[in-house]
């Protein structure tokens, strides 16, 4: 267990439910709803880092915009630092964004191409006219060598940039107005496999310099394990897993859990048996007409009947470690099913 996670909760997201209507066909079509994100609940201690891990279309980076307010929320709430922040007017919502900072996945588009490399850093603090101009600027140099670039790049443009270093400058911004709580929605996926370990490094290090709380959001496990003490693992816009993150390799309990698992490409390692615990079966269902029961049963080489029809309530194996699922493969005390 993270030492933070025993903190008052920075974070808090109680019930949290997002919906998309979504009208099918040009003319005449009728309207149907996604829900994106369905009635999620958790918390982050001040300092603490949590993964929230998933395959695409799962709601996770849905549930990242929800929870800084990027997106408006139908349902639930989202408190922060004890403020509820769920339905706060833009003006209201300045000084928590002062204190939220957001790295975002693509590092090609999510830089403006017409600002210079000091401009896009500083603009955050000029937006919330933070300090003077000459103390922006040397803020800005301070971020440049802190991220692991020359001062002398302040003047440079996005596209004279490798995309590692785009993503240095991105998290830079982030980090402009020193903010309490990070949010990494996918922040090496469109990198280089060569880089990516590079940029996680650098976030650790830098959490463990400046302290602040972190959320890294990843379709890989691996990616999220290396940054995050506990991990939350979404399907189908629910979380089906709250588990330490040694835990979900060791004794994960969901079977969903155990497939992200055993999908990481390990050196020397065999391919899962058909069949067996680690093998998921089928497509993902139709998130306009998810399955009854569990979401997860029609991919689940461990279903029965009851999961047809019979939604599965949180079971807390241990202190830090629950899940939903009727025949869980751990059950807090002993491994049921070998994975």
């Amino acid at each position: 267990m993270d030492e933070h996670e025993s903190a008052p909760p920075l974070l808090a997201v109680d019930q949290l439910v997002r919906r998309f209507p979504v009208r099918q066909g040009l003319i005449g079509g009728r309207s149907q709803v996604v829900r994106a994100v369905d009635g999620v609940t958790f918390s982050v201690g001040a300092g603490a880092a949590i993964g929230i891990v998933g395959e695409s279309g799962c709601g996770k980076s849905t549930l990242a915009r929800c929870i800084v307010r990027l997106l408006e929320p139908d349902a639930g709430r989202v408190l922060f630092d004890g403020t509820d922040i769920t339905h706060l007017k833009r003006a209201d919502l300045r000084p928590i964004w002062r204190r939220i900072g957001v790295v975002f996945q693509d590092p090609f588009t999510s830089l403006d191409p017409r600002m210079t490399a000091g401009e896009i850093i500083g603009e955050p603090a000029e937006i919330g006219r933070i300090g003077s101009a000459l103390e922006r600027r040397a803020r800005v140099a301070s971020l440049l060598d802190l991220v692991g670039l020359s001062t002398r790049d302040h003047t440079r443009h996005p596209h004279e940039f490798s995309g590692g270093q785009r993503q240095r400058i991105g998290i830079a911004r982030a980090l402009c107005v020193e903010p309490r709580l990070l949010v990494c929605d996918e922040p090496v996926s469109a990198l280089d496999v060569s880089i990516q370990a590079q940029i996680l490094n650098l976030l650790g290090d830098l959490r463990a310099e400046l302290g602040f709380t972190l959320i890294v959001i990843s379709h890989n496990l691996e990616v999220v394990r290396h940054l995050a003490a506990r991990i939350l693992v979404m399907y189908l816009g629910s979380i089906v897993e709250d588990v330490p993150a040694a835990d979900a390799f060791r004794i994960p309990a969901h079977p969903y859990t155990a497939a992200l698992r055993a999908s990481m490409l390990v050196p020397g390692a065999a391919p899962a048996a058909s069949g067996s615990v680690s093998t998921i079966r089928g497509d993902a269902p139709d998130p306009f007409d998810p399955p009854t029961g569990c979401r997860f049963h029609t991919r689940c080489p461990h279903a029965i009947e009851r999961c047809t029809h019979e939604e599965p309530g949180v079971t807390h194996l241990a202190p830090e470690h629950s899940t939903r699922c009727h025949l869980p493969l751990y059950d807090g005390g002993r491994t049921v099913v070998s994975v």
